[in-house]
Formats: C-alpha cells, structure tokens, sequence
C-alpha cells in the first residue's frame, strides 16, 4: 500500500510536464524500475541489415506478441506528400487479440543495426506495388504489440532506421484495453529516444500498444519493458 501512494504521489507531482493521454501518461522510467521486471529486445529474432528480414505473421514472445494489426481492424495505406505510411482503421476485437495472418498493406521486419553492437530493431514496411525501392518502404508499416496480462506501467525504445535525410519522426502511439476499446487518445512522439508510460490511476488496465509512423523518418521499436506475468498480482 506505501509503494502504491508513493507512486502515487510522484505522478501528482509530474502531472504538470508529462505528456498527457487522458488515462495515460508519459513517466519517468527510473521511478518504476521496481515493476518492470521484463524485456523484449528481439535479439532472439533473425534479422539481416536494413532493409532487414520479413515475418509473415506474428512474433510471439514470453509475455507479449507484435504483429501489424489487431483482429478487427481493417489495413490501408494513406500517403503524405511522397511518403506511403500504413494505418490500420476499425475496432480491434473483443478481447484483443492480434491478427491471425499478415494484414497485405504492412508487414513486419527485424532490422540489424550497423553498429558494432549489432542491436536488433522491430519494423515494420508497407507493402506498396508502385515503390520500386524496397528500402523506401521499410519503417512505414504498422505495428502492434499485445500483452499476455494487462499492464499499469511499459516503455519501449523508438529508433531510427537508415534515415539518410535526418527527418524527424511522427510515430502516433495508441493504446487498448482487454475488450479492444482505446484507452485515452492518441500519443505523437516527435523525437527518437525511450518512453515509458503509466495509467493515470496506476490501474492494469492496458493490454496493447499500436505504432502508427505519419513523419518521413523510418522508424523501429526495441527493449519493450513490462510488468511479467508471473510477478502480477
């Protein structure tokens, strides 16, 4: 109970300068570590140099699954200026589950780093007849990730991919619950780095996470933190 009105307290505190979602709010990570006993940093997945290796569905983990879309949701392709991105449009399903095969608008991608660290990315590329170049398309596909039990507190890593004309990025972040209603309103994350996000309440009540990229940067997702099943309750 003390740890809880800690918590509490210290998003009181913060409430002024975070990044406001209605239920969820950007936090700092340091002030959670406690909870947030797992990761997924998709070092397990093969993965190839931008534009990287494709997956023709889900990529289930312990604890969590990504895919391109929710079940439920209808893909389609809008475009800005000369940039083809993938939205996904419709209620996700009830319960959220993610969807049973590849959407055909957005496909998912691990993508190796050309560090020598040799870190690996989750993407996603929009599958459009007309680019011609394959590495045009790659970081503009939707992603989504499903947890196995509902969360109060997540982050995750938003990484650049081979971004050659240094754009900006326009990710826009959502959030689901267990019956696939949105949670809050939509998050835009306009620069590269990590994020993590508690409810409001500090209530588990969040089940899933969908990526929209609308900016001209390629964009990939890594070291997705949670609450592991195994610790809840």
């Amino acid at each position: 109970m003390k740890d809880r009105l800690k918590l509490i307290a210290i998003l009181v505190f913060l409430l002024p300068t975070m990044l406001v979602a209605e239920e969820v709010i950007q936090v700092g990570r340091e002030d959670f570590r406690a909870y947030l006993h797992d990761i997924v940093d998709f070092q397990e997945t093969a993965a190839k140099p931008f534009p990287g290796t494709t997956y023709s569905a889900r990529i289930p983990f312990s604890g969590l699954s990504v895919h391109d879309r929710f079940r439920g949701q209808i893909p389609v392709l809008r475009l800005h200026g000369n940039r083809t991105f993938g939205v996904n449009y419709g209620a996700p399903s009830n319960p959220l589950e993610v969807g049973a095969k590849r959407s055909g608008k957005s496909t998912l991608q691990t993508v190796l780093s050309d560090d020598e660290g040799g870190d690996i990315f989750l993407t996603s590329r929009v599958f459009e007849p007309t680019i011609m170049a394959r590495d045009r398309a790659v970081g503009f596909g939707t992603i989504v990730v499903r947890f196995v039990n509902r969360q109060f507190v997540f982050g995750f890593d938003l990484q650049p991919l081979n971004d050659k004309e240094g754009a900006e990025p326009v990710a826009v972040v959502s959030f689901f619950g267990e019956d696939g209603a949105p949670i809050g309103t939509p998050i835009r994350l306009t620069r590269f780095g990590r994020y993590t996000f508690a409810t409001r309440d500090l209530e588990r009540k969040v089940k899933g996470i969908e990526f929209i990229n609308t900016g001209g940067a390629p964009i990939g997702i890594d070291d997705v933190v949670f609450e592991l099943p195994l610790h809840l309750g």
